[in-house]
């Protein structure tokens, strides 16, 4: 949780990170069944920001950084599969064939089930 690297907040007797680690199990008992789809991120919020004892524009503040730093890597990723998909585009149709066996992993399946049919023969 980079919030508590950031803020110096270490886990310890009297702060316990577990309200954290388990929010969507406490907060699934805390909310009736038919608001099980509504966001949550205010909740998860608040529970942040009680653990940071951080101001809230401080905490808001925090948000932005790492919200600006996700939109970055986005980007990033964004782009390397916009070049992976060019790439995928100039493949031949053979070479387009042999991917998707590869990527449905269909030798293996044979394979497996060539193992399991003569484990039955013997």
């Amino acid at each position: 949780m980079s919030l508590s690297i950031e803020g110096n907040i270490r886990e310890t007797i009297d702060l316990n990170f577990s309200e954290i680690w388990n929010f969507s199990e406490l907060y699934s008992h805390r909310i009736v069944c038919a608001d099980m789809k509504k966001c949550f991120i205010n909740q998860l919020n608040t529970a942040l920001l009680h653990l940071t004892e951080k101001e809230a524009c401080q905490f808001a503040s925090l948000l932005k950084e790492q919200a600006a730093s996700m939109i970055q890597r986005g980007k990033v990723e964004k782009s390397f599969w916009e070049e992976e998909k060019k790439k995928i585009e100039q493949y031949t149709r053979e070479k387009a064939i042999s991917e998707l066996i590869a990527t449905k992993k269909i030798h293996k399946k044979i394979k497996q089930i060539d193992v399991y049919i003569r484990s039955l023969q013997k």
